[in-house]
């Protein structure tokens, strides 16, 4: 063995024991600067197999990788093997660094990450290739030339990066900042060790705030055989974070073949990776771990999201300086979706398994005839069809809307304790029977459309989608000159696909239900949530709290009884865990149908269609 080929292997086993002694992790977590990653690879692993645990079992083992050399800390120069120094241009400080004769000219040369010296606040993380000496030359005549570059650093981040042979020809870096305050984002890349070394795969990685954590895994195996390594990358989501409850890490793949006209992706995957979660799911809808299989799909929908240009917030962008990856219409979706229905409807709960289902097939999960016929025998074993007795379309005498409100309401209607509907319009009530469309004036007084806290001080304003993909949010804002403006952040993913422009989606629809002195309840993508005063959280319940409907609730005045228009026609929930589906024709699924109400046995039903009273009145 060459002196060269002993310092580098005595330095490759110091990293080595540098990475099994958890000194990445001591470091990233002491220090403002992230000096490399090593300890999220590992962590990576780890997590994978945790994965496997909670989410089926991978089919393949992790990449085997080889970690880069740590440099000492603030190091402007530094020897990496015999024959090879290096030196940090002015201002710049070495992290990393993979020794490799990319060359083969018999002299080690390096890939070394540099970052901005001193406290960081511009500047980028570099990736730059340092060539070694030939026989007979000046050390210092060699220089750095530039492979890649990460994100401009803000003042109010960190640097950080990853760097580590990952094939017998490739090595993989990512190059970013960690953020105190906004997004924090990354340049991930694979370079392709050669006597030109080249870029063969590169993408931006955006972490927006409280985001799960993204990883990252590759492999550079040549998979095809013909002689050049190819990128195979492990997208590893790892849990989810506040306020979301715990949920198991998920990982998608993708696979780019390295040809001579370029890279040319697998098809088949993530779509892949995403058959094996919705296969897990549908496995566990018929069990008794149904209750898990609701986290579990919103983890694979997240998954879609971080990954694929169609859902809407890809936290994987610009690959190789183009847009983000298209995975197209999901299969794997559709049939994750369906085994959430399935899920809610094993454990009898109609008003999740009608928001599953208005969920399931909607782009971009694809829409199959069988699916769609499966969804409807599902529906109907938590919610029975029950047809109406008596029907009929009434045009009051005062104003109906029939157009969505931007902000959360109480509705026009609601039922009085003799069954008739009370209509509110044009700052009059009106009283009119269901069964014969007679109209007279109501002695009961208007009620507002503003959602208010009891006392007055505070309105339900909106819910909308900050578009970075994370959660939904609620806004509550003072009736008075004092106070502020409050948003809350929801346990609750935005819809996948939901696009926006700037930094707010269009309103998502919000339906209150009650407010109380337990709080303010509502029906927020078909899940019902608690809103707790003078506390900006907001919980998912998992059953209603005692609080009666004031007038245009959908929750009937007792409590026991909601009416709700859904796609798949009117679901009427309770008294008590009874749920059915109101069939009449003037009740039928339409965008326009909205504003229901029921009495509190459920034998009547009324909501606002097109601007007009549709009434329907049946035996339960």
């Amino acid at each position: 063995m060459t002196a060269v080929s002993r310092i580098v292997s005595r330095l490759a086993l110091l990293g080595l024991a540098l990475f099994a002694s958890g000194c990445a992790k001591a470091c990233k977590n002491d220090r403002p600067y992230v000096p490399y990653s090593v300890g999220d690879a590992t962590s990576s692993a780890d997590g994978g197999a945790a994965a496997a645990a909670a989410a089926g079992p991978e089919k393949e083992p992790p990449p085997v990788t080889t970690p880069a050399l740590v440099a000492p800390l603030r190091a402007t120069s530094w020897r990496v093997a015999e024959g090879l120094d290096l030196t940090a241009p002015p201002g710049r400080e070495l992290a990393l660094a993979l020794v490799h004769d990319v060359d083969g000219d018999g002299a080690p040369d390096a890939l070394a990450v540099t970052k901005p010296a001193g406290t960081p606040g511009s500047g980028t993380v570099d990736l730059v290739l340092v060539r070694g000496s030939q026989p007979g030359k000046r050390i210092a005549d060699a220089t750095p030339t530039l492979v890649a570059s990460g994100p401009v650093l803000r003042p109010e981040c960190s640097p950080v990066a990853r760097l580590e042979r990952v094939g017998p020809r490739s090595a993989f870096a990512e190059l970013g900042m960690t953020c105190t305050r906004g997004g924090s984002s990354r340049t991930s890349a694979v370079v392709r060790l050669a006597a030109q070394p080249t870029v063969t795969f590169q993408v931006t990685i955006v972490d927006p705030p409280s985001a799960a954590k993204l990883s990252l895994d590759v492999d550079g195996a040549d998979r095809d055989k013909d002689g050049i390594d190819d990128v195979y990358v492990r997208v590893t989501l790892e849990g989810a974070s506040a306020p979301f409850e715990p949920a198991p890490h998920v990982t998608g793949k993708l696979v780019f073949f390295d040809r001579p006209a370029g890279a040319s992706r697998d098809p088949d995957e993530p779509e892949g990776s995403l058959r094996a979660l919705a296969q897990l799911a549908g496995a566990r809808a018929r069990g008794k771990d149904a209750a898990t299989v609701p986290v579990l799909v919103q983890q694979a929908r997240a998954l879609y999201r971080a990954i694929c240009e169609e859902g809407g917030a890809p936290r994987l962008t610009k690959r190789n300086g183009g847009g983000a990856i298209s995975c197209g219409a999901s299969g794997a979706l559709e049939d994750a979706g369906v085994a959430e229905v399935r899920a809610a409807v094993a454990s009898g709960d109609a008003l999740r398994a009608f928001a599953a289902a208005a969920s399931a097939q909607a782009a971009p999960a694809k829409r199959t005839a069988q699916r769609t016929s499966e969804i409807q025998q599902l529906l109907n074993q938590v919610a029975p069809v029950l047809s109406a007795r008596a029907s009929r379309m009434i045009s009051p005498s005062v104003p109906l809307e029939s157009t969505r409100a931007r902000h959360p309401e109480w509705g026009p209607l609601a039922f009085d304790a003799a069954g008739h509907v009370l209509v509110r319009g044009g700052g009059h009530v009106v009283s009119v029977d269901p069964t014969t469309g007679e109209e007279q004036p109501s002695e009961v007084g208007t009620w507002p459309s503003q959602v208010l806290s009891p006392d007055g001080h505070s309105r339900w304003l909106e819910v909308y989608h900050a578009c970075e993909g994370v959660a939904l949010r609620a806004t509550f804002a003072p009736t008075g000159a004092e106070g502020d403006i409050r948003d809350v952040v929801l346990p609750i993913a935005p819809p996948l696909g939901s696009r926006c422009a700037g930094t707010r989606s269009d309103p998502v629809p919000g339906i209150p239900l009650a407010w109380g002195p337990r709080g303010l309840e509502a029906i927020v993508s078909g899940q019902l949530v608690l809103f707790k005063d003078g506390d900006a959280t907001a919980t998912i319940l998992a059953s209603a709290v005692d609080q009666g409907g004031p007038p245009g609730s959908p929750r009937a005045p007792g409590g026991g009884t909601v009416a709700l228009a859904t796609p798949f026609g009117v679901l009427v929930r309770g008294p008590g865990p009874k749920a059915v589906r109101v069939s009449a024709t003037e009740l039928e699924a339409s965008t326009e149908l909205r504003h229901c109400v029921a009495t509190d046995d459920g034998t009547r039903v009324a909501c606002v269609r097109s601007g007009k009273l549709a009434v329907a009145v049946v035996d339960c």
